[in-house]
């Protein structure tokens, strides 16, 4: 007999639970970087699933999974608890003004204690509230209906930074960005894959910018692949950049040592790294 097609066999909530109970998660990091001094500022935490049969699993295959099958609470609350205890080993191994970003989803968004979860891992690990930034959804803040504003609103009172993920492909109403808690707005990778050769995409980014500037918001181009794209984003004033031209996602221990303050050089072909990026 054959053996199944796995990629053709959906994911059970089982297995989902058993991942969250068998230390199967793995939070990955990729590099936010400064334009014009190109130094690194933090990062953007990224969950993934280290699944026995499997591989490694972006959230894209499991996330529907966990809203559906009501675990996506405490799947943001591991993500968001893991994510502020690496920043506290960073900090504590001479990267103080490192700060982390970490998705939130809109269903997180609502629930009630969501503010107590954030100051107490904050609380927990002993990070100011400027050092942690929740990336949201441009789609959900901008709705007229969204109930997730309130939490944000009370937390971005406490100094924890608040970012539009995506933004540029919803349209947004400028007058509703000014009344949002926001303190970042992140451009859309498909306005930056051509922002060097298409003027189109120049002129948007160029925009958004400008935008930023009058709003008081820092601007970050997300999908920074090419140097092209890095000159071009930081011709047009973009204040920072992410993407696989400065570094693959990697695991909490290798960005330490690529990037952290007492880093030693690093090989390309150093061995740990496979171990690293899937057990981090």
């Amino acid at each position: 007999m054959f053996a199944p097609d796995l990629d053709r066999v959906p994911l059970a909530s089982e297995e989902l639970n058993r991942a969250m109970d068998n230390d199967e998660l793995v939070m990955l990091y990729q590099p936010k970087v400064e334009c014009g001094s190109r130094s690194v500022v933090g990062a953007e935490a990224m969950i993934r699933w280290q699944h026995p049969q499997r591989g490694l699993l972006a959230p894209s295959h499991f996330i529907e999974l966990a809203e559906q099958a009501g675990l996506i609470h405490r799947l943001d609350r591991w993500v968001l608890n893991r994510a502020c205890t690496q920043l506290r080993e960073w900090h504590h191994s001479g990267n103080p003004d490192w700060s982390i970003a970490v998705n939130i989803s809109p269903m997180q968004l609502l629930h009630p204690d969501f503010c107590g979860q954030v100051r107490d891992a904050l609380r927990r690990n002993n990070i100011a509230a400027e050092k942690l930034t929740l990336d949201v959804a441009e789609s959900c803040l901008m709705s007229p209906f969204n109930g997730g504003c309130g939490a944000l609103t009370d937390l971005f009172a406490d100094g924890v930074q608040i970012a539009i993920r995506n933004f540029g492909t919803c349209f947004p109403s400028i007058a509703r960005i000014k009344r949002l808690p926001v303190n970042e707005l992140k451009i859309d990778r498909v306005f930056i894959a051509e922002v060097d050769i298409n003027p189109v995409d120049s002129d948007i980014v160029s925009t958004i910018v400008t935008l930023g500037a009058i709003l008081g918001l820092r601007v970050v181009a997300e999908g920074v692949d090419r140097p092209e794209q890095l000159r071009t984003i930081e011709l047009l004033a973009c204040d920072q950049s992410q993407g696989s031209l400065h570094a693959p996602l990697i695991s909490g221990s290798l960005f330490q040592h690529r990037f952290g303050s007492k880093a030693g050089t690093f090989a390309a072909g150093d061995s740990q790294v496979v171990k690293d990026i899937a057990f981090g």
